[in-house]
């Protein structure tokens, strides 16, 4: 992540975070443990409130994760669904993991504009502006 928003402008900090989230996803629900809580530190390091981080971050691995741009394991997963299904039509049919690629890929550049939005249109307005407490230490990455 931080190497991701490291000479990002801070415009930018909200689409890599929500971009990132969803690819996070390759690690499945480890995404959820290590994904959010590192957004809250990374918009409090650029001086955002954190909590708009944490709700960008959620909503990239939760909101995304179906959608990768790399097949994954729910790919495995819906290939157990979908290869079935579709021979109840047509018993020859044979699909391989990468069978739902286009919609997973696709779902990526979907949910970083909505998400981008919603969070900078709606999340954060209601945040307002955040200063951290004086005697708040800062992060080890953030220090000069």
């Amino acid at each position: 992540m931080r190497a991701a928003v490291g000479g990002a402008p801070t415009t930018w900090l909200t689409p890599i975070v929500i971009f990132v989230s969803v690819m996070a996803n390759q690690a499945a629900d480890a995404a959820f443990v290590v994904m959010i809580p590192l957004a809250g530190a990374l918009y409090a390091a650029a001086g955002r409130h954190p909590i708009v981080g944490i709700a960008a971050s959620f909503a990239g691995v939760a909101g995304g994760f179906s959608a990768n741009l790399l097949p994954g394991q729910l790919d495995a997963l819906l290939l157990g669904i979908t290869e079935p299904a579709a021979q109840l039509l047509a018993p020859d049919w044979k699909m391989n993991i990468a069978g739902n690629w286009y919609f997973i890929a696709g779902m990526t550049f979907f949910m970083v504009p909505l998400g981008w939005f919603i969070t900078e249109r709606v999340v954060a307005p209601r945040f307002g502006e955040w200063t951290p407490a004086p005697e708040a230490p800062s992060p080890p990455w953030a220090r000069t």
